[in-house]
């Protein structure tokens, strides 16, 4: 049974992972098309959020 769980982990953080990425595009996108200062606000904090929570995990930490 724990070789199942392990493969549900795995496709679990592709999973996780892809999300990520596409989030990250489209804030990035976002970003280069508005003008507004709150909502670019917005979505560098969004950004920063989400590429500190990945340079974290590789790091080996939550």
């Amino acid at each position: 049974m724990a070789a199942a769980s392990n493969g549900s982990n795995e496709q679990e953080h592709v999973l996780d992972n892809f999300i990520r990425d596409e989030n990250l595009k489209l804030y990035r996108r976002l970003l280069s098309e508005t003008h507004d200062e709150d909502r670019r606000r917005v979505l560098k904090q969004l950004i920063a959020q989400l590429t500190e929570r990945d340079r974290r995990s590789s790091l080996g930490g939550s």
